[in-house]
Formats: C-alpha cells, structure tokens, sequence
C-alpha cells in the first residue's frame, strides 16, 4: 500500500488489518459471550485449535488437488487448441 503524503483524502486500511480487528472483535465477542451462555455454550467445545487446523488442512488439500489436476488437465492439452475448441472435436 502506498503511503498517502496527502492527508485530506483517506485510504483504506491493509487487508492484514482488516482481518486482525475482525478477529479480535470475534474472539472479544465469544469471551464475553461465554459466561453469559452456560450450558447453551457446549457445542462450541468442537471448536478446539487442532479441529481448526484438520480444517484447514482439509480444504487447503482439496484445494491443492482440485488445482492440480486443472493444471494437469491444461498441460495435457495440444498448444495450438483452446479449450472450447477441443472439446467441439
């Protein structure tokens, strides 16, 4: 992100930032939310840091995969084709 010289015009903040408040203001939320809540609060006992890395993990796999063959795919098709046209063939 640039730096603004001029001060009159504001920018927007960095993504970085933008993700970093919207985290802090959901973890505030749920500390305060969970003494109110009691026994309502249980099933957000799942929530545990290594299913949210198994998680993530998961669908970065997938994702990986899914990208993979799709590359794959690409690779294998002749270079002077598009992919409209191979199919049509």
């Amino acid at each position: 992100m640039q730096k603004n010289t001029d001060l009159s015009k504001p920018t927007a903040p960095c993504q970085v930032c933008v993700r970093t408040r919207i985290f802090l203001a959901v973890s505030i939320c749920l500390i305060v939310a969970m003494p109110l809540l009691g026994d309502k609060a249980t099933p957000l006992t799942v929530l545990t840091p290594m299913n949210m890395a198994l998680t993530i993990v998961g669908i970065g796999s997938l994702a990986f995969i899914a990208r993979w063959i799709a590359w794959r795919r690409d690779a294998a098709r002749p270079k002077g084709t598009s992919p409209s046209t191979a199919e049509d063939a």
